[in-house]
């Protein structure tokens, strides 16, 4: 139960940072990042248990211009985003993977990509679960730019009010 203008209830800021084996329930952020906000860092979020975080960008996680950032077996959960990314929003990232998280129950009440929102940078998402999420445009995922590698993902049971239920790209490559 923690409150930040960014980073309700952590912050990093040009470093390298290990955030490991967390539980980050129920935090606030006014701006961006509901649980965790990193900028020009280099991050590996591993093993944390990411739940019901809210923020106006990036419920659960925002990222904003990391250099290299690995996202790997975290469950991301219940987090709500007044704009993009309830979940989780990926701004500008070098080269990230994600993979093995469990994205579910996420939601954007008026914004895109309710699992997450992914712009720009070069990204692979492998075998991850998108499920029960929502927003207005990418109920599951919402892709803007970038190179975007999507690999035995499970995306299911996502919901769009406009376009794209389980995933919803613009502009990049993506495959």
């Amino acid at each position: 139960y923690n409150f930040a203008y960014r980073g309700g209830g952590f912050f990093s800021n040009n470093s390298t940072i290990n955030i490991e084996d967390n539980i980050i329930p129920y935090n606030t952020s006014q701006s961006d990042g509901g649980g965790i906000y990193t900028e020009f860092s280099n991050v590996i979020l591993k093993d944390n248990h990411i739940s019901h975080n809210t923020a106006a960008k990036g419920g659960g996680v925002f990222l904003d211009f990391s250099g290299t950032a690995t996202i790997s077996n975290n469950t991301i959960l219940g987090n709500t985003a007044a704009y993009d990314g309830g979940g989780a929003y990926i701004n500008f990232g070098a080269n990230n993977l994600i993979q093995n998280n469990r994205f579910n129950s996420n939601s954007c009440t008026d914004g895109d990509g309710g699992g997450i929102y992914q712009r720009n940078g070069t990204n692979t998402y492998l075998q991850n679960e998108f499920e029960n999420n929502s927003s207005r445009f990418g109920g599951g995922m919402y892709f803007d730019g970038g190179t975007n590698n999507i690999i035995q993902n499970n995306i299911h049971h996502n919901t769009s009010n406009f376009r794209g239920g389980g995933l919803f790209a613009e502009f990049g490559t993506n495959q």
